[in-house]
């Protein structure tokens, strides 16, 4: 079980990082950002600017959290547990609250590009987006659950493999609309490539 947390947080670790660094990776990234927000009319422009510095600290803040996690659970600290267990129920609260926000933006139409990684995807938000999240959610769970479940020592090889594994995980989540996208090409696509 130690594993498997460890390869939730290494997935969620690289999803929370990858979405805070494309936000804040420069002054249009963050502006893409902020008109995809504005867009989901969530929040009533008095309160965007705080809205979008405090989200993308959380999740800056929730990607070191889950890394220090990974980190310690590999080292075999007593704390280890306890802070994984933190960590990834605040990633869990920060994704139903995304979830929560974009089936809302959904209901009521909104016509926004997803701000999900900074806000430069042509794809606007759909059902693709909130599959992707509600997915996220669930492996957050479950990883909440193994942790409570069974608290073994995990070894040091086994977690770096389990984080990387959660690495390779992340990228999944992280490229869910480059998946999707493939998916909706159908089988022409291959004609296109070549």
């Amino acid at each position: 079980m130690a594993e498997f947390l460890a390869g939730i947080l290494g997935m969620s670790a690289g999803v929370f990082a990858t979405s805070a660094f494309a936000k804040l990776r420069s002054r249009p990234a963050y502006r893409d950002y902020r008109a995809g927000l504005r867009a989901m009319r969530l929040v009533p422009p008095s309160l965007l600017t705080g809205t979008a510095v405090t989200l993308v600290a959380v999740e800056a803040v929730t990607a070191c959290g889950l890394a220090a996690a990974a980190g310690l659970l590999a080292a075999r600290a007593s704390v280890a547990y306890p802070l994984s267990e933190f960590a990834v129920a605040v990633a869990a609260a920060l994704t139903l609250v995304l979830v929560s926000g974009l089936a809302v933006a959904l209901s009521r139409g909104a016509q926004a590009p997803c701000s999900c990684f900074g806000g430069s995807s042509v794809r606007p938000l759909g059902a693709a987006h909130l599959i992707r999240n509600t997915v996220l959610l669930a492996l957050l769970a479950a990883g909440l659950a193994a942790s409570m479940l069974q608290r073994d020592s995990p070894g040091l090889a086994a977690s770096v493999l389990a984080v990387a594994a959660g690495l390779i995980l992340s990228l999944l989540i992280i490229r869910w609309e480059d998946l999707v996208a493939l998916v909706d090409s159908g089988p022409e696509a291959p004609e296109q490539w070549g």
